[in-house]
């Protein structure tokens, strides 16, 4: 068993009630690794994104492993990096950071850790004609993965449409053979749609609600929700009540935690241990 001492932590705003220290440091004793998992959060004490970089220079010099980000520092963290994985470079964005012989390797494993989700809780699923509600920094990563996973039409809306609009501008650069449109409103992006995915934060825990009216769901359309706390939104109850297939955020928060844990610590994490530790937890 591997006995060896480490750091790691996640920067973001507003992130005390995060669990990633909890699914980190659990599969890391699994491993035998003494992990210290740090929760670096720009809200308390109160810090700007110029913090970002010397940030960086004193978890290099410390000696992290390497850290994971979130909003709102995800875009910024990406022009930081020395190296980026493919998928970074494509999405624009990093939620993981390897701090490795002086250099920095920013990677986003948002969006594989949505695709390895869905693929586990709803396989077989049509993806002929998704409607995507939110293209924010997690929309972003969603709809990169819908269209990895080989979407043939993605549906993209958002409350301030020129966000919507610069998302499908950049996916079509991206994938000129695919379909990808911004709805006028989320009931005409789920019409006709074969599966529905929420990338907003409405649902989580202090936005309470619905992304969309329950009215415009039916039972042959497939739900996946990013928000993971709670663990079923009011979207995934509503749906699962007239027969929806649906997919809980937790999963993709586990994935996404464990593709970074295998970066940092270059160790292989067994996924479904941590989505136990994480629901027990």
């Amino acid at each position: 068993m591997n006995s060896k001492k480490a750091i790691a932590g996640l920067i973001g705003h507003g992130i005390q009630g995060s669990s990633s220290p909890q699914i980190h440091e659990a599969e890391a004793q699994a491993h035998g690794l003494d992990l210290v998992y740090r929760i670096i959060d720009f809200e308390a004490p109160k810090r700007d994104v110029s913090f970002l970089e010397p940030l960086l220079e004193s978890a290099e010099s410390i000696g992290f492993s390497g850290l994971n980000v979130t909003h709102p520092y995800k875009e910024e963290a990406y022009k930081l990096m020395d190296d980026l994985s493919n998928a970074a470079r494509e999405i624009g964005s990093i939620n993981t950071i390897v701090l490795k012989d002086g250099k920095r390797y920013g990677d986003n494993t948002d969006w594989s850790g949505f695709s390895d989700n869905l693929t586990a809780t709803l396989p077989g699923i049509s993806l002929n004609r998704v409607a995507l509600l939110g293209t924010g920094g997690a929309g972003l990563a969603v709809a990169y993965a819908l269209l990895r996973l080989g979407a043939k039409e993605v549906r993209l809306f958002d409350a301030r449409q020129e966000t919507a609009s610069a998302l499908q501008q950049h996916l079509q650069s991206l994938f000129a053979d695919r379909t990808i449109v911004v709805a006028a409103d989320a009931a005409s992006a789920v019409e006709g749609a074969d599966g529905l995915v929420n990338a907003t934060p409405i649902g989580m825990e202090g936005h309470p609600g619905m992304p969309i009216a329950p009215a415009y769901l039916r039972p042959g359309l497939w739900v996946a929700d990013i928000v993971w706390f709670p663990r079923e939104t009011e979207l995934l109850k509503e749906a699962r009540k007239i027969g929806c297939k649906v997919c809980g955020g937790a999963g993709m928060a586990v994935r996404q935690a464990a593709a970074s844990f295998a970066q940092f610590f270059n160790l292989e994490p067994n996924v479904e241990r941590m989505l136990r530790n994480l629901v027990d937890g």
